[in-house]
């Protein structure tokens, strides 16, 4: 039993080929600093004690590490006593000098170790009166090419001088080699007065646990922005975006060149070695770019939801009515100005929107009325009418059919040439900027009725014959028809109440009928029969 213990406590601290106890040596390793090596110098500055001689220090005077045991001096800095409550530690004296010291550990073999860790304790309380003085504790490694850094300290948990120890500890599996040493570190300001502690440093054999690293991410179009979920601390990630493309880093932002399914693939190694990966499958869609598209029929409008790969519509008409079609149509109540809104995803359930300012006009319907007020050797003057036009109108264009325009709902012209051949075009223009015109001659605009009361000439415009009423008391002594070139071409004897004007050429006549007392003109169109 005695014979099997010593072999197996013997085989954990072999070492291959030691040139010495202190040039290699074997892992696991303990140090406590509690032997007899380990000796306290003088309470004062200038005596900084003595180390195991397989450590080193790199200064002995000024900034340097040396053990104790029990409470450091000064109130603001340093522990009051070792990570178990009593023994020694080794702590930073914080006299004048340089800005760093370093502490090195003898050369371990750890090639027996599967999971190597290095592990050990820090108290760094940078109180009131020297706070701001700690810059840092850096941790170097040496696997026989030099050294470099494995990590770096630049906060703790201490808040006094009685605060418990922070445990630190370091996977070397990411740079593991078979023999290795270590160097630590403090960086202080200028002549700060800092004591830094160290406690119980061991190098041995961990279990390098499980995990899983999940991710997330977001984007649209060919663009996706990927992060770990939760990162760790010297772990590695690598991404895999099923493309042929890959990345390192906490995060990642890839753009893929067409569209289709991939499957991403994160790769994590802890800092013991472990490797873990995590899959996702992700969709790439073309961009959506939606545009409204409209066509307007008095208050209904067709609409259409226009853009590649869209297979949702969400529609919000402006007057609280909404369709999720992808090409509705929609009545509105009123005429007005309607904000109209698309919202649209496609296949990736991307959502893109867009909107559209639509004028609704109610049925725009040109129509006018035009009188001949005057013929005279100054010319014909007529007055133009287009207040029975319907739709909400902004403009009144005019053409005269002689070459002569005007503006307006209501309009006079006097037309040099009297005639009736001059055809008339109205075009109106509504708030929705949609315009419509009407044509029309002017054998079809009527004339003013006469200023005697009880006298009616009708119908005016006549083809065939005219028909003349009259109370007994304005009975006419005799009538005439004149051309307008003052030509008579007609008489009608006292009593005449009906007319044959069919021997007459389609034009502008006048009535002349002569009363006891007065003369009355009344202008009478022929139209084509």
């Amino acid at each position: 039993m005695l014979t099997a213990l010593f072999l197996s406590i013997s085989s954990l601290f072999y070492s291959a080929t030691p040139d010495s106890v202190c040039t290699v040596q074997s892992a696991p390793s303990f140090e406590p600093f509690e032997d007899s090596q380990w000796q306290i110098g003088a309470l004062i500055f200038g005596n900084p004690g003595q180390l195991d001689p397989c450590w080193s220090r790199s200064d002995t005077t000024g900034f340097y590490w040396t053990p104790f045991v029990g409470s450091t001096s000064g109130t603001w800095t340093g522990p009051n006593f070792g990570v178990g409550g009593s023994g020694k530690y080794l702590y930073t004296s914080p006299s004048s000098g340089p800005s760093s010291t370093s502490l090195i550990t003898p050369r371990y073999y750890v090639a027996p170790l599967d999971t190597p860790a290095v592990e050990f304790y820090t108290h760094i309380y940078d109180g009131p009166f020297g706070g701001g003085g700690f810059n840092s504790f850096v941790v170097d490694c040496d696997t026989g090419n030099g050294w470099f850094s494995i990590q770096t300290i630049s906060t703790s948990s201490q808040t006094s001088k009685n605060s418990p120890w922070d445990a630190r500890n370091i996977y070397l599996e990411p740079f593991r080699a078979d023999t290795m040493r270590f160097k630590f570190t403090v960086n202080r300001a200028s002549n700060a007065y800092l004591k830094v502690g160290f406690d119980e440093f061991s190098i041995r054999d961990t279990t390098c646990q499980s995990f899983s690293s999940p991710f997330s991410y977001n984007g649209s179009g060919f663009t996706r922005n990927f992060s770990v979920v939760s990162p760790q601390l010297n772990y590695t990630y690598f991404w895999y975006f099923g493309d042929g493309a890959s990345s390192q880093g906490l995060t990642s932002t890839h753009t893929y060149a067409s569209t289709g399914t991939y499957t991403v693939n994160l790769v994590t190694t802890s800092d013991c070695g472990r490797i873990d990966s995590s899959q996702g499958t992700i969709q790439i869609c073309s961009p959506i770019q939606p545009v409204i598209s409209s066509t307007i029929t008095g208050n209904t409008v067709s609409f259409t939801a226009q853009g590649s790969g869209l297979t949702n519509a969400s529609w919000s008409f402006g007057d609280g009515a909404t369709s999720t079609s992808l090409n509705p149509t929609h009545t509105y109540a009123s005429s007005g100005v309607y904000v109209v809104q698309l919202s649209t995803s496609n296949s990736c359930g991307e959502i893109s929107s867009t909107v559209d300012t639509l004028f609704i006009c109610d049925v725009l319907v040109p129509e006018f009325t035009a009188q001949i007020l005057t013929t005279n050797a100054q010319g014909m003057t007529v007055q133009f009418d287009a207040q029975v036009s319907l739709g909400n109108i902004q403009s009144y264009q005019w053409s005269f059919g002689d070459n002569t325009t005007g503006v307006g709902k209501t309009v006079t012209k006097t037309y040099i040439i009297p005639g009736l051949n001059y055809i008339v075009t109205l075009t109106t223009v509504d708030s929705c900027g949609q315009s419509l015109s009407i044509a029309k001659p002017l054998t079809q605009v009527s004339v003013p009725d006469t200023d005697m009361p009880g006298l009616f000439v009708y119908p005016n415009p006549a083809q065939d014959r005219i028909f003349l009423a009259s109370p007994l008391s304005h009975g006419f002594l005799f009538g005439q028809i004149f051309h307008p070139s003052g030509k008579q071409v007609a008489f009608l004897p006292r009593g005449t109440a009906e007319w044959d004007i069919r021997y007459l050429s389609p034009g502008m006549y006048y009535l002349v009928l002569t009363f006891s007392d007065q003369r009355t003109t009344v202008p009478l169109i022929v139209a084509q029969p």
